[in-house]
């Protein structure tokens, strides 16, 4: 059953639907390729096509949010969190870890526009994240009076949810981020770098294997010093950009005497001018040739 708020959602959806349509056939459009949202021809105007579609998208999912939660219904909740009777309301047990990642996630976004799009997209998708999980947080803990029942709502609605697309994000930020500090500093340079910090990491881990009563605050703040390490090189990494590869001899191409001007003292254009000069430039071998004959 659609409950009178998804109604509201689904109402919006459909008319930034058809106004996309709308726009888009009056902006020079094709028929086909309007309704199949550009898969089959043009669109028109892009720029509003693609406004009015995502509108349409994020107001439909809102929908489909509120049809789960079934408007907060008191009778709906009492049905999943097995109770005869709701208790009393009471305040939340614990403090949301949320707002500071949304405020992370404004500051990244500040931060990706003067150093580089792909971190403002990280902190774009990190506020996304946190208005979510804070909204569907801030219900929870209200929905009841019981903070295992409440708990027991949240994690019915968000953990299959947020497990696969949160364990995909971890894996794509700590790829990203270290290899922008990796390729930033030298070659033996991101060498030590690397070999240290596994072994940090392993050793961290393996004293808190070793010690299961080891308190869920400590390893929550070792977690949150190491990903702001690891996302602080990263900004680091891309603010100073990557180190030059130099490719030298016959052989460059296929990888072979794969070394950089750094190792030689000099640079790379004396380097290039020194290899013309003793005859490793192909080029140079076949007019020498030709005017030997």
């Amino acid at each position: 059953m659609i409950t009178l708020g998804a109604k509201l959602y689904f109402g919006l959806s459909a008319a930034a639907v058809f106004a996309a349509w709308v726009l888009g056939l009056a902006s020079g459009g094709s028929p086909l390729g309007v309704i199949t949202f550009s898969f089959a021809g043009p669109v028109g105007d892009q720029l509003g096509f693609v406004v009015l579609a995502g509108t349409a998208a994020v107001t439909f999912f809102l929908g489909v949010v509120v049809v789960a939660l079934r408007d907060a219904d008191p009778v709906s909740v009492t049905e999943v969190a097995g109770t005869d009777t709701l208790p009393e309301v009471v305040p939340p047990a614990h403090l949301s870890p949320w707002p500071i990642v949304a405020a992370f996630g404004a500051a990244t976004v500040l931060v990706g526009v003067v150093v580089d799009l792909v971190l403002a997209g990280v902190g774009v998708v990190l506020l996304t994240a946190a208005a979510v999980e804070w909204t569907v947080g801030a219900w929870a803990d209200r929905a009841t009076g019981d903070p295992d029942a409440n708990r027991a709502l949240r994690n019915r609605l968000m953990a299959p949810i947020e497990t696969p697309i949160a364990s995909a994000f971890g894996v794509f930020i700590f790829v990203f981020f270290a290899s922008r500090v990796l390729l930033a500093l030298p070659k033996y340079g991101a060498t030590a770098v690397f070999g240290i910090a596994a072994i940090v990491v392993l050793g961290i881990a393996s004293y808190f294997a070793t010690r299961p009563a080891v308190s869920r605050s400590l390893v929550t703040a070792a977690l949150l010093v190491g990903g702001l390490a690891l996302i602080g090189g990263g900004v680091a990494g891309l603010a100073a950009g990557e180190r030059e590869f130099h490719y030298l001899g016959p052989d460059g191409e296929n990888g072979h005497n794969d070394v950089e001007a750094e190792d030689f003292g000099g640079d790379a254009d004396e380097l290039d001018d020194e290899a013309i000069i003793e005859g490793d430039d192909p080029e140079s071998d076949e007019s020498t040739a030709g005017d030997t004959e």
